[in-house]
């Protein structure tokens, strides 16, 4: 989503969630008008519900202003009711002119000016001779919309008529700044004069009416911006909102993508018996080139470390299997670990949990690899150890009657096989 688009599209239906509507129509309206409404919104919400009709704005908005307002569109009027109540603040006072024309003062501030001084900054520019409106670039670290509207009627509580104040990170932008504090006297939306480094706007107008324009200089200490830029903020979690969404799908249709590793059912017990060792090729070598075990010899893996497992490898889509895995004893010292040859597609993850919920354990998808190195034909089969060797166990359950379709050639070790355990393999 490019930037554009949220400063001209996103961002006005965000503030417009916040004041309780979205802009009428937006897709017959220019991107200039849908700028002048979001700016409108901004200086006079309660106004703006009075002159447009609400509409119900796009899915990825409402999503969005959740993530970044931190309240639903429904409760975003009452919010903005509740703080301005809270701290004595009147919406829409008709007392305060339109600053989009005519005169007013831009006032570029931050938190990295510390509460102090903001306090101090917007009490003084209560009575100024020229409208103010203070500009903040975005939110505090961590912070949502409505965290950054307690703050302003925090920082401005006890004044009768306190000056404007809004998030626009494209007046940054277009004014390039990068430090603050920075004021602008405005006329009719055009930069008449500005200076870096003062916060007292009767200073800058009163330069004005002297006949004074364009940069003034910088005039006292500046600092670096402390909020992020919200526009590269909502860019940011936009970005989260459509990679989680994407994952969410992953999993969702997880298992009907899902390729199995399908085996026959068993129809007799059957014991056998598969020796593990191998004939090693080259020299294993230690790090000073010393061959501590020459090519040729044979190497049996159980007697250099013990299986511990007792495999339980079965087909759940078998009820009948299902309940001979679940009524299995312990094995005293094995750790059982099942693995499933397929999973039901139309249970999905319902399923998979209600059997994990069933078996008290988690379950594991068969992967092409262990088939073949146990030798895996039939299910169910256990696979223990025993004398240095592998010893594979088929049982034939019984009430089985037709064994059901396979899906691929079981003989085939290329058959693939998503990585398990299961859920991670889906994420």
């Amino acid at each position: 989503m490019s930037r554009a688009f949220l400063s001209r599209k996103v961002l006005p239906g965000v503030i417009a969630i916040v004041a309780g509507a979205s802009l009428a129509h937006a897709n017959d309206a220019s991107i200039a008008e849908i700028a002048r409404d979001a700016r409108a919104i901004q200086a006079y919400p309660s106004a703006y519900l009075g002159d447009f009709e609400v509409s119900q704005p796009s899915e990825d908005v409402l999503k969005l202003a959740e993530e970044i307002v931190g309240v639903s569109r429904d409760k975003g009027l009452s919010t903005m009711q509740d703080v301005a109540s809270a701290f004595d603040i009147e919406m829409g006072d008709p007392r305060q002119p339109d600053i989009m024309e005519g005169d007013w003062i831009d006032i570029l501030v931050s938190r990295s000016l510390g509460e102090p001084e903001l306090k101090q900054v917007i009490a003084s520019a209560e009575h100024s001779n020229v409208p103010v409106r203070f500009v903040f670039r975005g939110i505090g670290e961590g912070q949502r919309i409505n965290d950054a509207m307690f703050d302003y009627g925090r920082w401005s509580r006890g004044l009768d008529s306190p000056p404007q104040a809004i998030l626009d990170p494209t007046i940054f932008q277009d004014r390039g700044v990068e430090s603050v504090p920075a004021m602008y006297f405005m006329r009719d939306g055009e930069i008449v004069a500005s200076v870096n480094g003062l916060t007292n706007p009767d200073w800058l107008a009163r330069a004005v009416n002297g006949g004074e324009t364009g940069h003034l200089g910088t005039r006292g200490p500046l600092l670096a911006i402390a909020e992020r830029d919200l526009i590269e903020l909502m860019q940011e979690r936009t970005a989260q909102l459509d990679l989680e969404s994407r994952k969410q799908e992953t999993v969702d249709t997880y298992w009907q993508r899902a390729e199995f590793v399908a085996l026959k059912p068993a129809m007799e017990d059957e014991r056998k018996v598969i020796d593990p060792s191998f004939v090693l090729n080259d020299d294993i070598r230690d790090i000073n080139d010393v061959v501590l075990v020459p090519a040729g010899s044979v190497i049996n893996p159980l007697q250099m470390r013990p299986f511990t497992l007792r495999l339980i490898v079965f087909d759940p889509t078998r009820q009948a299997e299902v309940d001979w895995a679940s009524s299995l004893e312990p094995a005293p010292g094995l750790e059982d670990m099942f693995i499933a040859s397929e999973i039901d597609r139309d249970a999905g993850w319902e399923g998979f949990e209600s059997l994990e919920d069933q078996l008290d354990s988690p379950v594991y998808l068969l992967q092409p690899d262990i088939r073949s190195r146990f030798q895996l034909q039939n299910t169910p089969s256990l696979v223990t150890s025993e004398s240095f060797h592998f010893v594979v166990e088929e049982v034939a359950v019984k009430d089985r009657v037709d064994s059901p379709p396979v899906q691929g050639d079981p003989s085939d070790p290329t058959i693939s096989l998503t990585s398990v355990p299961a859920r991670e393999a889906a994420q």
